[in-house]
């Protein structure tokens, strides 16, 4: 007799081993997701046209700048437009070289991307809306270095955390001309205007 190996359909209907079914009492595990770190950054809607800000709105406007009804509150401002982004007007005080003047800016929704020494308009708890020169440490310590071009204003450094705007400066409206600054020739000339003064009345 001839012996070969049996096959599935050997075996009879009621004695065919039957498959258990596989168990799904192991949950089923998923990788886990690297998060992804984002730049601090503020949703301000986009408004119909440049809104001014004023210096006795600033208490007001840092607990609603997000709302869009306030946005639209504020009087408007004629002036320059960008081709994008919201431009908004800051009157700045003693911070600023010419007093009275009305800061023209353009918001920043990245802040890692702040440039060193360049002049920005910073909104924050509690310090208010400043016009500053930024050095910017958000890398590394997580803040802001703002410095005053007014030797009386010291230097300030700010937690992102309580930042809540940030404007990169397009421009500044003002009735006054900025006084341009003293050449050397133009101290020597006033010296010697001086001198010629004090021989006069001897």
């Amino acid at each position: 007799m001839t012996l070969r190996k049996l096959n599935r359909l050997d075996y009879p209907a009621a004695t065919l081993p039957v498959e258990k079914p596989k168990s799904f009492d192991t949950p089923i595990q998923t990788p886990a997701l690297t998060p992804s770190v984002n730049a601090p950054s503020t949703n301000v809607s986009q408004d119909s046209g440049i809104r001014l800000v004023k210096k006795e709105q600033t208490s007001e406007y840092l607990t609603k700048s997000r709302q869009g009804e306030y946005i639209q509150q504020l009087p408007p401002f004629q002036g320059p437009r960008t081709q994008s982004g919201v431009v908004r007007a800051f009157e700045v005080g003693e911070d600023f070289s010419i007093p009275g003047s009305i800061i023209i800016a353009e918001q920043v929704n990245d802040w890692y991307k702040l440039e060193d020494s360049k002049h920005y308009v910073i909104v924050a708890r509690p310090q208010g809306i400043m016009y500053r020169r930024v050095y910017n440490q958000l890398k590394i310590k997580s803040t802001l270095l703002l410095s005053s071009d007014n030797p009386a204003i010291q230097t300030l450094e700010v937690s992102s955390k309580d930042i809540i705007e940030v404007w990169a400066v397009k421009g500044f409206y003002s009735t006054q001309l900025p006084e341009p600054p003293l050449s050397l020739d133009r101290m020597k000339a006033l010296v010697e205007e001086l001198k010629m003064e004090l021989d006069r009345v001897k």
